[in-house]
Order: C-alpha cells, then structure tokens, then sequence
C-alpha cells in the first residue's frame, strides 16, 4: 500500500499513525479539545518531516467516518478529504463501532458505548450487531454477560469497562485491517451522533 496516514477524531482521544504496509513508522494520541484545527495538521507536518517524507509520498489516507462529536469529527474527515482531492490518493474508511472491535482484539460479544451528548447515549453490541440504544442503558445492559468498551466522560458503576492497557493502539488495530474489503472513496461524510441542531429558516 505505500505510506498510509490515518486519523481518528470520533472519540474522545485524537489518533494519529503513519504506516508502511504492514509497519507502524509512527503515532501519537492525545485528549481531544477544542482547538483540534490548529493542532492536528502541525502535528502531520512535523512527523512527516521526522519521517523523511513528503505529502507526495502518501499513497492513502485512513479516516474514521464517525458516528462522532460534531465539531472534532468534522475536523478530521475535512483534512483526509482535502489531502485525498489534493493528492488523488484514495481514502480508506470504516466506523467508530468498527474500530473498537477492532481494537478490544476478541471474538467475545462487545458492548461499544460512546458519548451522544446530555442524556443521550449511542450504543451497539458487536459481533451479532444491534440497533441504537437510546435511553438507559443500565436498563438495557447491566445484566448482560458481554465485555464493554465506553467512551464515556463518566462511567457508571455498573459498567465494566475495559482497560485501555487491554486495547490495541490505533496503529495497532490498523495492523490487522485488509484494506482491500473497507469501504473506499475519494469523499468521506461524517457519521453524526445525533442531527446538528439547527433549523430551516421560515418561508
């Protein structure tokens, strides 16, 4: 596949890597805030310089396409699809759900939750899959004998999560992709947790 640059902006870290084939030349993760424009394509530049490469020498781009906060999502799937027009290299994708399946490196049912904002909450079980859970999910889930991953600002008691140390690392998880059965397109749209909340002006 050449170089691969890949990024993440769905959950609550920002992740970055840079792959030869099968090799992790570099990544990086870091608490998500609101300033993730002005960080994340200066932390490109420098790596690549680090790296000895070029944009030119990119030959495709990764990109979670969400579900995911409004405004970090979209700062991510902006910059891999203006690289992806810019260079004409195409852009690989998948989403959150499956990249922490991907992540958690079991075949044991996962129960993924991730923040939707206020009191709600998106979530889907993996392998069998599962519609959206919206509500509480302590009704739905505390007797459920499967393994969770949260992205959750606060846990509740009842969830166990697992650790980060038991997940593989951005890089990691990319490893163990065949990017030959992901989705492809030189134009990635965001998966949104919920609608924006703005309205149609009146006629």
């Amino acid at each position: 596949m050449g170089f691969l640059l890949a990024i993440n902006t769905a959950l609550s870290k920002t992740e970055i890597a840079f792959l030869d084939g099968r090799n992790i030349l570099k990544e990086e993760s870091w608490i998500s805030s609101a300033d993730e424009s002005s960080k994340i394509l200066p932390f490109i530049d420098k790596s690549m310089s680090e790296l000895g490469l070029k944009f030119d020498d990119l030959t495709a781009l990764f990109i979670v396409k969400g579900p995911g906060p409004f405004t970090s999502l979209r700062v991510g799937i902006t910059i891999v699809n203006i690289l992806g027009y810019l260079l004409k290299i195409p852009i690989y994708t998948m989403d959150t759900f499956d990249l922490l399946k991907l992540k958690s490196a079991t075949t044991e049912p996962i129960l993924a939750i991730i923040e939707g904002g206020g009191e709600t909450k998106f979530s889907k079980k993996f392998p069998e899959g599962g519609d959206p859970v919206m509500g509480s999910l302590e009704k739905h889930f505390s007797d459920k004998k499967i393994l969770c991953i949260s992205d959750l600002k606060e846990n509740p008691s009842w969830l166990n999560k697992i650790s980060d140390e038991k997940l593989l690392t951005f890089g990691e998880a990319l490893l163990e992709v065949d990017f030959k059965k992901l989705e492809k397109s030189d134009m990635v749209k965001p998966l949104y947790l919920r609608p924006p909340n703005i309205t149609k002006p009146k006629k």
